[in-house]
């Protein structure tokens, strides 16, 4: 379920790809007492109550995705007023979020539906706002957009409260389900259960905008790539968390040619797998 367009960037064709059996848009949420935000979007209070409706009608196991709108570009709050500065909308926007994200919660679990359900809450992306000279989230390989929270919670599956060390992705979460639900799968995953693997000797990112940069992290190193747009860059995140110090004039041109054409042989290998599996419906 979402409040975004359908349409937009092809939403309903995504949905089938990914596989789900029923998708709810803002074109098929048609309910007027819920204000249009942005370009695309609507209040996510208007997947309330269809979210509570289906996952606690009494059927089998559900697996159900709500994606929130609210905090993305142009930061639009329900009921409020644009603020002088976009960082302060942006927040207005998470508080917003927070406490849908906080009512669905409440009202599943006082629908039983959540006595034996994991879960997951996952940001896509962080939000720039000039740190580095850019804004948004389309090409930002620095630490404001690549880190990101995420949080599981089911105390019958995941046990005592805690938080996990190591180099985690995305790509980690769908291994991490497959493991607590006991599920037989063939075939060959690039992520690695949270809860039984130290996470990730190195981690890839990609900007939204292909062949634009990348980022790659190794340990405390973060390397930022524009391919050939800018001069790539290196941090180190343990002594520099918001990476101010580019350490990339002290390596040598060698080790940064090595560099660089380490990340590209990863983008590389990542076109050359989607090549081999053309995506339904794409244009």
């Amino acid at each position: 379920m979402q409040t975004a367009l359908g349409k937009f960037e092809n939403r309903t064709g995504l949905v089938d790809n990914l596989g789900f059996e029923h998708g709810e848009y803002r074109e098929t949420l048609v309910q007027p007492q819920f204000e249009k935000l942005g370009y695309f979007g609507m209040d996510e209070f208007a997947m309330l109550e269809p979210a509570v409706r289906w996952a606690s009608n009494g059927g089998p196991p559900f697996f159900l995705t709500v994606l929130t709108v609210t905090p993305h570009h142009p930061y639009e709050t329900p009921g409020r007023e644009s603020d002088a500065t976009p960082e302060v909308d942006y927040l207005a926007a998470l508080k917003h979020q927070d406490a849908f994200v906080g009512e669905l919660y409440s009202r599943l679990k006082d629908a039983g539906a959540l006595d034996d359900t994991l879960v997951i809450v996952a940001g896509d992306h962080g939000e720039a706002f000039g740190e580095h000279k850019i804004y948004e989230h389309d090409a930002v390989p620095y630490e404001e957009v690549v880190w990101t929270p995420v949080l599981l919670h089911g105390p019958e599956w995941l046990g005592q409260p805690r938080t996990l060390p190591g180099l985690r992705s995305h790509l980690d979460l769908l291994p991490t389900v497959l493991e607590l639900l006991g599920a037989q799968w063939e075939g060959r995953l690039p992520g690695r259960s949270l809860l039984s693997s130290a996470g990730h000797d190195t981690v890839f990112v990609s900007c939204w905008n292909r062949g634009r940069c990348m980022g790659m992290r190794r340990g405390s190193t973060k390397i930022a790539y524009h391919f050939r747009r800018k001069p790539t860059e290196i941090y180190d995140l343990e002594q520099d968390p918001i990476e101010r110090h580019d350490l990339a004039p002290t390596v040598s041109h060698g080790e940064l040619a090595r560099i660089e054409a380490e990340m590209l042989a990863f983008k590389l290998s990542v076109d050359a797998f989607w090549a081999q599996y053309p995506v339904r419906g794409a244009s």
